[in-house]
């Protein structure tokens, strides 16, 4: 049985809505960002190259 792999995709997708995702003021568009210093470090609104 596999749900063990839903189940930490589901909660790495959590940790990426919680600490990524963000909306542009003041349209509300919706962006992905990064932690260059990790999750207690500053959030920084640009994303590189996929």
């Amino acid at each position: 049985n596999r749900t063990y792999l839903l189940e930490m995709y589901e909660e790495a997708m959590k940790g990426v809505k919680h600490l990524l995702v963000r909306k542009s003021k003041p349209n509300g568009l919706v962006f992905v960002g990064e932690l260059p210093s990790g999750a207690d470090g500053d959030f920084s609104p640009k994303m590189d190259h996929l």
